[in-house]
């Protein structure tokens, strides 16, 4: 498969997925939270996690069309965690765009997530499928990951130091939950065997890490108007990310002494944007990130080596590279 059929094929399973989820956001009511709703789906994504699903179900000989609710599901429990997360995290802006609670308030952000898990529930339930009570199963159990996950990592910020094990264990619940539940919706109903559902999931817990860690990154790294938030809000929100555990370990004297300072003390956001990014490049944990996310990118390909070669596994082997390079 080659590069350009495979952005081509990505392209075409986003627009079919985007279809789907206007199509059920319609439904919202009262009128006024559809106006909400939509603009969560009309900012749009990558939608990695759908794609995922879908193209998990042809990997183990099902056809596509047959995931699609359930990757509008996965979608929308998605679009719930990031509204809350938003909320959370005072971030004015979600992929380019005003945030929900920015534009509509704190109390109408919440119950548009709210709105939201319940159509991925209602999306889900319409799949139809012979296992419904096993994707109604992992899918329950992802959101209570997901919260778990997100409760730690609420705990983080106020803890003087986080292990590289504490750090893992909390994104394989905030992050990994949903890209493990990706895979094994789509494993599912594409009536793979016990097998070749274990390998999709594994495939989604290594894509997870190393789409956090990714995210991690571009945090310090990339440009605002591409990455869509803030450059440097977790270093703002004095998050817990791999870069700041690994500085932790790492750091010694003076650089200590200001890592120590800029995250416990009164120092200004943007100051401390400047002192914490340049630390994290003198010690070379940005360098260290990119090594993490290509050691998880390549286990993510071994994890289904062992399935049918058909244009469902090309895609995901395509997907975990292009992770890598986040050219997509």
């Amino acid at each position: 498969m080659t590069e350009r059929t495979a952005r081509q094929r990505y392209s075409l399973l986003r627009r079919r997925i985007d279809a789907g989820l206007l199509a059920i956001v319609r439904e919202t009511r009262p009128p006024e939270m559809m106006k909400v709703t939509k603009h969560v789906i009309r900012a749009g994504g990558k939608r990695i996690r759908p794609v995922l699903t879908l193209l998990s179900c042809q990997a183990v000989g099902g056809q596509p069309r047959q995931a699609m609710h359930a990757a509008v599901a996965v979608e929308l429990l998605h679009s719930f965690t990031l509204i809350h997360d938003d909320i959370m995290d005072h971030a004015p802006t979600r992929r380019g765009l005003p945030s929900v609670h920015a534009l509509w308030g704190v109390d109408s952000g919440i119950l548009a997530g709210d709105l939201i898990l319940g159509l991925g529930y209602d999306s889900l339930q319409r799949t139809g499928s012979p296992v419904q009570i096993r994707l109604s199963t992992r899918f329950t159990k992802a959101l209570l990951d997901v919260c778990e996950g997100q409760a730690v990592d609420l705990q983080f910020p106020g803890r003087r130091s986080v292990t590289v094990r504490e750090y893992f264990a909390m994104i394989e619940k905030k992050t990994g939950a949903l890209f493990r539940l990706s895979t094994a919706l789509g494993g599912l109903i594409g009536s793979g065997s016990d097998r070749q559902v274990e390998a999709l999931e594994r495939y989604g817990v290594h894509i997870g890490r190393a789409f956090q860690i990714q995210d991690d990154l571009l945090d310090v790294v990339a440009e605002e108007r591409a990455f869509g938030k803030i450059v440097g809000g977790d270093i703002r929100e004095k998050k817990k990310t791999f870069l700041l555990v690994r500085a932790m370990r790492k750091a010694k004297g003076s650089d200590r002494t200001s890592l120590l300072r800029a995250f416990g003390g009164d120092v200004r956001p943007a100051k401390r944007v400047r002192i914490v990014t340049e630390i994290y490049r003198r010690l070379g944990v940005l360098e260290e990130a990119r090594k993490r996310i290509h050691h998880e990118t390549t286990r993510a390909r071994e994890s289904i080596s062992g399935l049918p070669r058909n244009n469902g596994t090309a895609m995901l082997g395509w997907i975990a590279g292009a992770l890598e390079a986040r050219t997509f």
